[in-house]
């Protein structure tokens, strides 16, 4: 292989790291934010304990269109299980499956950060030697 076709297959080994580590970030950056939907959600379920029944309350259409309502039980929700099958869970244990899938969503957010720097490590790396390649031919 001649130094001009090395110098090409590192490149689009750069480029496609390059390309790897975007979609990583983005990726990361969708997680992240449900993450923090979660939490709020959470923070949101384990309220209605502290809210009384017939309590006026904004139950979301969807869109950011809310329309009023009021709270006739503060003790079941309902699920989706999916398929759009419906399940009704008490509070408690609607947190506790919130909790879960918070646990879930972080650990995994935690592996794709790692994955990234080293991802982000064999880029630089690629690139240093690529620029090595690069002055070596000129």
């Amino acid at each position: 292989m001649s130094a001009e076709e090395a110098v090409q297959q590192k490149y689009l080994e750069f480029q496609t790291i390059e390309q790897e580590i975007k979609m990583m970030q983005q990726h990361i950056l969708s997680l992240s934010q449900q993450l923090l939907e979660l939490k709020r959600l959470q923070q949101d379920v384990l309220a209605l304990n502290r809210c009384s029944v017939d309590a006026k309350i904004y139950a979301p259409l969807g869109a950011g269109i809310y329309i009023e309502a009021a709270l006739k039980n503060n003790t079941r929700l309902l699920l989706n299980s999916g398929a759009n099958v419906l399940t009704f869970k008490t509070v408690e244990e609607s947190g506790e499956i919130i909790a879960t899938r918070i646990t879930e969503v972080s650990k995994l957010l935690e592996q794709m950060q790692m994955t990234l720097s080293m991802r982000v490590s064999s880029h630089t790396a690629l690139g240093e030697e690529l620029k090595v390649l690069l002055e070596g031919t000129t």
